[in-house]
């Protein structure tokens, strides 16, 4: 909602993976979308992280999203891995759940 491209996309590892897209391309287009929009709203609702122990913790992030802005309306369930690093959480994928 800050409509900050990097603060936003500082969330995510630098190994992140999504589908049917290269990560490069994904972070562009990212950066293009937030800077075209002049304001937007973000809802999270019947949220589930379990949790495991491995080499790097891990844990999966599963959510219902309600977006909106000034330029789009959507409505997704979403599926994140995410990875602690360097002493942070960082999202490691992300995809339709």
């Amino acid at each position: 909602e800050s409509q900050n491209a990097e603060r936003y996309l500082s969330h995510y590892s630098a190994g992140f993976r999504t589908q049917g897209i290269r990560t490069e391309d994904w972070l562009q287009q990212q950066r293009q979308l937030v800077a075209k929009k002049q304001w937007s709203k973000v809802q999270l609702a019947n949220m589930s992280v379990v949790r495991y122990p491995a080499a790097t913790p891990m844990a999966v992030v599963t959510f219902d999203e309600n977006y909106r802005s000034d330029t789009s309306t959507n409505q997704i369930k979403k599926r994140q891995y995410w990875a602690f690093e360097n002493g942070a959480w960082k999202i490691v994928y992300e995809g339709a759940a």
